[in-house]
């Protein structure tokens, strides 16, 4: 084969592989939200606001208003993981940031088998940080150096309406 063939054959092989890194598996394709760049994909209800890149995070999802009331949100940040392998760890620290939280109320903290098969640290608590009470459930995974954290937090006043909204799109975070 001569230089110039296998110049071409490499080019197209490497953009093969380029490509590949942003492509959606197979396992995420049927999820309403797929974000490849940054490796993730969950289920949005259609009611509820998207807002892609908002500071902070990679998407941030509104649930519609309910009168007055601050709305649900879930969230999902993608941060290096800065060596971190170990979810047990993991979890202690992040239950020790969390824990300084105004009238924080842990409910639950665990290392869990999330819904897509990866080993999570689960936080689920309530706190005043930002003003009225809510009801934070967190789900954070390690995958590829990064940290992958998806977060609900919902006023505790109707938790018990829109938590089950929010735990589907817990439940549906695929990361890749």
């Amino acid at each position: 084969m001569s230089r110039l063939a296998k110049l071409v054959v490499l080019v197209a092989a490497l953009g093969l592989v380029v490509a590949g890194c942003n492509s959606v598996p197979s396992a995420a394709a049927g999820r309403s939200y797929k974000n490849p760049k940054n490796h993730f994909a969950l289920d949005a209800p259609a009611d509820w606001e998207q807002r892609e890149d908002a500071p902070g995070f990679k998407v941030l999802l509104l649930a519609p208003k309910v009168g007055e009331e601050p709305q649900a949100t879930v969230d999902v940040m993608v941060l290096p993981a800065a060596g971190m392998s170990d979810m047990a760890e993991y979890l202690a620290l992040s239950r020790k940031a969390v824990s300084a939280y105004k009238e924080y109320k842990e409910l639950q903290a665990k290392v869990v088998q999330h819904a897509n098969g990866r080993e999570a640290a689960l936080i689920e608590c309530e706190h005043e940080r930002f003003g009225p009470k809510v009801r934070m459930k967190q789900y954070a995974m390690l995958c590829g150096g990064k940290q992958f954290i998806i977060t609900a937090s919902v006023p505790t006043d109707l938790a018990d309406k829109l938590m089950p909204q929010a735990d589907k799109i817990l439940d549906s975070f695929y990361v890749w």
